[in-house]
């Protein structure tokens, strides 16, 4: 019954169990893993919370851990990280082929993080979708991401 009378956030609202309130002071934040993640995956901000917003969130945090690494010069200690870091990730890429990108691009100051932000001032349209939802599209119409991929390819 209560699934006929509401959805989304309010439906949530009903579970306390499902939803934590987060709040952070404007300036620098140092988060610990589990802060971070919780701080990239908020939603429902009032003013804040849309999908975009959780996209600007995850480049602030890929920001901090670039400029960190930076600072505790890491990547000279390559070595010893790329085996913690081994033992705690699943991935198809050796350690030594992760020790052989790092030797080859040794200066991590000059790494960049590129942000392109697709969205409805530029390449999407609101929509719905065959069930009622709301979904955003390419604005050339469904399916048609020629647009999308030239901005990408014109702009990595």
């Amino acid at each position: 019954a209560i699934n006929a009378t509401m959805s989304g956030f309010l439906l949530e609202k009903q579970f306390t169990c499902r939803w934590e309130h987060l709040h952070f002071d404007k300036g620098v934040q140092n988060m610990d893993g589990s802060t971070a993640l919780k701080f990239v995956r908020s939603r429902h901000s009032e003013t804040y919370g849309t999908d975009f917003a959780r996209s600007e969130r995850q480049h602030a945090v890929l920001s901090g851990i670039k400029d960190k690494v930076l600072l505790l010069k890491l990547i000279e200690k390559a070595d010893p990280l790329i085996q913690t870091l081994a033992n705690s990730l699943k991935t198809d890429i050796d350690s030594e082929l992760i020790k052989k990108f790092v030797s080859k691009r040794p200066d991590i100051s000059k790494f960049e993080i590129k942000n392109l932000y697709i969205n409805e001032d530029n390449l999407l349209k609101q929509s719905t979708s065959y069930q009622g939802a709301y979904i955003l599209i390419p604005k050339e119409g469904n399916e048609n991401w020629t647009s999308i991929q030239k901005y990408i390819h014109d702009n990595i």
